[in-house]
């Protein structure tokens, strides 16, 4: 920057006169030129050549003197010039004609390059001025052209910078988040418990890649997951879950939730295709009405009815993939608003959720071998198959609960999540020999 040693005007004189008798001195621009001076800076009533003038971004009121401040943008002078003359308008309260209240000028400038040319954005630009006691003195400044000197940057009493992903980070002052939901992550504050099991599918316990479903039974597949009607299930080698529907009717990815939760917000979430879907609902235990979200693919669910799950459906013919090698891709939780994960504007995902510890979710998964043996006579209640001879279908009630008092599973008929093998009518004993 020249070396300039700004002189107050005559005309600004008078302004300072009229402002130290109570009148208004209002400051309006830091102004720049390219002209050769001539005689003694305090007769100057203007530029010999003004190129621009720069409203102002701040204005510092000390015990006797101001500081005002302006930037100059170089794209704002695409032609470029020669540095040799500055000064400051105010405004005169009786007339509101600009006046030139400070000038100087330089036999020997600093070129301003054009914008084309120059290998910076802005200049920063500060003015001292002495006021002696006048109080009123003001500067017009437009909020919007405020500018943030990089020096202040990070500094004590100065400003806080801005990370990679636009806000401030924790170490200065700020909450790390771009959603209120990950700022108070980030601060601490736990997002809900996650209801489910193996919401990000790492147990396997079956030991297989893929698992298909081809008929009417609810298929195990992934440890907590079941399948049902014509849907397959794959961990691909990017380590997501792909599912298919390759029939031509509805199919079911299904979690059966232990215990219902009535009365209160209950929130079902799954990331599917890298986009976050949510449904949200209060059960009733007298009238229990599933929430359903219908997206691309086909619809979420909560059902604490009967069924007591939540589920997936896919439409004939359709795929989804879940990024579970992220982390956590399903969550039921209380609440009515889900903690998953947070969309920022750009559509990118922030997972909310902690990578669930193995070993935890391995307890959960776990089922245990109950072996029932009981002589009764049993009663046809009307299955299809129901023919007084073989596959003979009885109702048995069992306090059996998963994880509580875990699932269990025959071979043969299905009836509230029991399977009969070789039911005989008459006397007979009889034996679990599978559980699932």
């Amino acid at each position: 920057m020249a070396d300039f040693n700004l002189k107050l005007t005559q005309g600004g004189t008078v302004l300072l006169a009229k402002a130290l008798s109570q009148q208004q001195l209002k400051f309006k621009y830091i102004s720049l030129g390219s002209g050769v001076g001539a005689g003694n800076p305090e007769d100057a009533t203007g530029f010999v050549n003004k190129v621009i003038d720069l409203p102002l971004t701040k204005y510092t009121r000390l015990d006797t003197s101001a500081i005002i401040e302006a930037v100059l943008q170089y794209n704002a002078v695409p032609q470029g010039f020669t540095w040799t003359e500055l000064g400051v308008i105010a405004i005169d309260p009786d007339t509101q004609e600009e006046i030139l209240y400070m000038y100087d000028y330089v036999d020997i400038g600093e070129v301003i390059p054009p914008a084309s040319a120059a290998t910076q954005i802005e200049k920063q630009i500060r003015i001292s001025t002495y006021l002696s006691n006048a109080a009123n003195v003001t500067a017009m400044i437009d909020e919007s052209l405020v500018y943030i000197q990089k020096s202040d940057i990070g500094k004590p009493n100065g400003i806080a910078p801005l990370n990679e992903d636009g806000v401030v980070d924790i170490e200065h002052g700020g909450f790390g988040g771009k959603t209120a939901q990950e700022a108070l992550y980030n601060l601490g504050a736990k997002p809900n418990d996650n209801l489910l099991i193996n919401p990000n599918f790492a147990i396997n316990q079956h030991g297989k890649d893929t698992y298909n479903n081809n008929d009417y039974e609810v298929t195990p597949c992934f440890d907590g997951w079941f399948l049902a009607f014509n849907i397959s299930i794959t961990k691909n080698g990017q380590g997501n879950i792909v599912l298919t529907n390759s029939g031509d009717t509805d199919a079911y990815l299904i979690q059966k939730i232990e215990n219902p939760i009535f009365n209160e917000n209950i929130t079902f979430s799954i990331i599917a295709n890298d986009k976050l879907y949510s449904v949200s609902t209060i059960m009733s235990p007298t009238d229990p009405q599933p929430a359903y979200y219908y997206p691309p693919f086909g619809r979420i669910s909560i059902a604490f009815d009967v069924r007591q799950i939540v589920n997936i459906l896919l439409k004939p013919g359709q795929s989804i993939t879940l990024p579970t090698s992220k982390g956590p891709v399903a969550k039921l939780e209380h609440g009515k608003k889900q903690t998953l994960a947070s969309t920022l504007a750009d559509g990118t995902l922030i997972s909310l959720e902690k990578k669930p510890i193995y070993s935890i979710e391995i307890l959960k998964c776990q089922r245990f071998l109950q072996i029932l043996s009981a002589q009764s006579d049993w009663s046809c209640i009307g299955y299809a198959e129901c023919d007084g001879s073989t596959n003979f279908v009885a109702s048995i009630i069992l306090a059996n609960q998963m994880r509580v008092f875990p699932s269990i599973k025959f071979s043969g008929l299905v009836v509230n999540n029991i399977k009969i093998m070789d039911l005989q009518p008459g006397q007979m004993n009889y034996t679990i020999l599978k559980l699932q």
